[in-house]
Formats: C-alpha cells, structure tokens, sequence
C-alpha cells in the first residue's frame, strides 16, 4: 500500500495496489511501531539525517539469522501473486509464511511478520492466524509490532500481497483468532526459552488493549509526516547539555548545528527542546 516517495516510511513494500491505495501518504509499516524506532524516526526526519547510511555488519548478521530461523520453522516466501499459494490454503487449510505481507486500508498499516500460519476451520468457519517476530534483544514496545499485524489480520478487507485475502478465499463472516510469539535474543543457541506468547484476538474479540497505543503511535507518525505541523514537532533525545553532550548519541552535532534546530535549550531532567522566539 506504498510507493517510493520522499514521505515513505523505511520498510514499506511497494506493489502495484499500493498506486491506487486510498491510504498510500499515511500507510505505516508495523517495524516502525516500537519505541526506538519511533524515536529514530523523529530525529532522522527532523534533522534531516540518517543513523545509518548503509547496513552495519550487526544488520546483516540480524538478517541471516533471520533467515536462517524462518528456514528452522518452516516458513517459506510464497509468491502470492500466484494462483498456487491459494490453492495450497483452500485445499490444505494451512500455509506458513516467511515475510508475507499484510496490509490493512481500514487501519492504514502494512508489514512483514517474520513469520506467520495461517490455519483455515470449517462449519463454522475459523481463521487463525499465529504471528512470529524474532528479536536480537528485548523491549516491551516490540509487542506493538505483533498487535499491529493481528489488526491488520483481523480486519475482513484485509490484503495479502495484490489480493483481498478472504474474497480469494471465498470466506464469508470467518470468527478470527490472533496469537503471537515474540522470540527475543535470537543471536543466543537457546533463543526459545526467553519466547513469549500472547492471546490478542479471540473469537473476533480484541483481547489486548494495547492496540489504542498502536494507533496513537501511528498517528503521531501522521503528525510528524503533516508539513503543516514539521516546524512545531520537537526531536526528544537522550539529556545532555552543550559542556557535556551524549558522547554516545549520534545527533548531538546535527542538533546543534542544524539550520531546523538552530535555537536549542538543553535540559538535563527531560532531554532536548527547541526553544524558539
């Protein structure tokens, strides 16, 4: 649901639907939601600069291991643009995805889970949906990355790929049920003892109420995005002050030298403001 534009976010996937999508400007990738890439957002787009101007070594060990865990798990990359992935779900009711590629219009979100089974029940019909996100290491708001795709998922318009997900499927009223598993510390041999499960749709029900924070979050992200409103959004880093700046904060010198932020006044008790006349 986005095209290669200057006000894209990082992440996103762009595929023909996305040229006519309704939501393309606002469209927000699910990697985006926790906290710390909130806060890199805000500072990359703000100041006009990159953390990283290209993959560090780390990124590309976190991708193999990545992909070496989706191999574990059985997840494969099924080309959803053709007719052989569908007829794999009608006739065996079960497909397990390596970065499919849900996207929602209703909640103006899109993503990559790492990995996730779908399971399709009959009389009455059932859609369950597992989701699977791998982490090098641990935050509690990368939990907002699996409640953004169980609603996007749950939404009944909900596209895989090109494709209106249940209309291909020919289900009518499905009853939905999310789970998740958050699997941090990849890079350590005994990973799965530190996974975590939760239950987030039930039935059709939304269990976790941190979906109102995924949404908040996403919104933000509008404001920032909205030109009218660039000149009055404030970066918030890590304190510091001009005599001892955060020797490990990469921005320190862009704030304090970028035209956008020029006017600055450092508190040590909330982080960095904009002071302006």
């Amino acid at each position: 649901m986005m095209v290669s534009t200057r006000q894209t976010f990082r992440g996103q996937y762009g595929k023909v639907a996305c040229m006519r999508c309704t939501v393309q400007k606002i469209c927000l990738g699910c990697s985006w939601l926790g906290w710390q890439q909130f806060r890199k957002f805000e500072q990359e787009y703000l100041l006009e600069r990159k953390a990283v101007d290209k993959p560090s070594e780390a990124m590309v060990q976190g991708s193999q291991r990545h992909e070496r865990l989706q191999k574990e798990f059985g997840a494969r990359n099924y080309n959803t643009d053709s007719e052989y992935v569908w007829r794999k779900l009608r006739n065996e009711r079960f497909a397990r995805f390596a970065e499919g590629h849900p996207c929602s219009i209703r909640e103006a979100l899109n993503g990559h889970p790492d990995v996730m089974d779908v399971t399709i029940k009959k009389k009455p019909e059932r859609l369950y949906f597992h989701l699977y996100e791998f982490k090098s290491s641990f935050n509690p708001s990368q939990w907002l990355q699996l409640v953004g795709y169980a609603l996007i998922v749950s939404d009944p318009m909900m596209f895989l790929g090109e494709e209106p997900f249940r209309e291909k499927l020919g289900l009518q009223n499905p009853r939905v049920y999310v789970t998740a598993t958050l699997v941090p510390y990849i890079s350590n041999s005994d990973y799965m003892k530190y996974a975590m499960e939760a239950v987030i749709v039930k039935d059709g029900v939304f269990l976790d109420d941190r979906r109102f924070s995924v949404r908040d979050r996403r919104n933000k992200y509008r404001e920032l995005m909205d030109p009218r409103r660039r000149s009055e959004s404030l970066p918030f880093c890590q304190a510091c002050t001009v005599e001892k700046p955060n020797s490990y904060c990469r921005f320190v010198e862009g704030c304090l030298n970028n035209p956008v932020t020029k006017q600055l006044t450092l508190y040590k008790s909330c982080g960095l403001r904009v002071k302006r006349k």
